[in-house]
C-alpha cells in the first residue's frame, strides 16, 4: 500500500502544476514591444522658450533613447535627467562622447558629479552609455531556475524508486 501510495505521490509531482507554472513563469517578450521599447525618439527641452535649441542625440542604455533638442549651455548630467536616467544594466564608467569634429571623449558618471567643471554638450555630439557586461541575464537565472527543479525532481524519482525496490 505505501509503495502505491508513493508511486503515486511522484507520478502526480512529476505532472504537478507547480512544474507547469515554472514553465509558463518565464516572461515572454514580443517583437513589436522591444521594437516599440528601444525606437529613437524625438525630444525637445526648453524651459523657458527662448533659448536656442541644439540637437544632441543619446544612444545606449537609458530610457528614451533619441535625438534631443536642449539648450545649448545644457550639461551631460542635465541630458541624462531629462532621458528618463541610464537602464539597469548601463555602465555609467564608459559614457562616450563624439563631436562634429571627430573628437571623442570618455566620461564616467563619478567624474561629472565630482569635477567643477560641468560637461557641457555641444550641437551635433553624439552620447553613448554601453551595457555593462553581466555574467547571466534574468532569463537565463529563469531557465536555470526550471531546469534545476526538473532534475532535482528526476533525482528525487530515482531515489524513491530505490528505496521501494529495497
Amino acid at each position: 500500500m505505501k509503495k502505491r501510495f508513493l508511486t503515486l505521490w511522484l507520478i502526480f509531482n512529476l505532472f504537478s502544476p507547480q512544474y507547469i507554472y515554472a514553465q509558463s513563469g518565464l516572461p515572454q517578450y514580443s517583437l513589436t514591444d522591444e521594437a516599440f521599447r528601444t525606437r529613437l525618439s524625438e525630444y525637445f527641452y526648453n524651459q523657458n522658450n527662448v533659448d536656442v535649441l541644439v540637437p544632441v542625440r543619446l544612444m545606449g542604455n537609458v530610457n528614451k533613447p533619441g535625438l534631443y533638442h536642449v539648450p545649448s549651455q545644457t550639461s551631460m548630467l542635465t541630458l541624462l535627467s531629462i532621458s528618463g536616467g541610464p537602464g539597469k544594466n548601463a555602465d555609467l564608467d564608459n559614457i562616450k562622447v563624439s563631436s562634429m569634429d571627430g573628437k571623442q571623449n570618455k566620461l564616467s558618471l563619478s567624474q561629472l558629479i565630482n569635477t567643477e567643471n560641468h560637461f557641457i554638450v555641444q550641437q551635433g555630439d553624439v552620447v553613448y552609455i554601453p551595457d555593462k557586461h553581466v555574467t547571466f541575464d534574468q532569463n537565463t537565472l529563469n531557465a536555470f531556475t526550471v531546469i534545476t527543479g526538473i532534475v532535482s525532481l528526476l533525482l528525487t524519482a530515482v531515489l524513491v524508486s530505490e528505496q521501494l525496490k529495497n
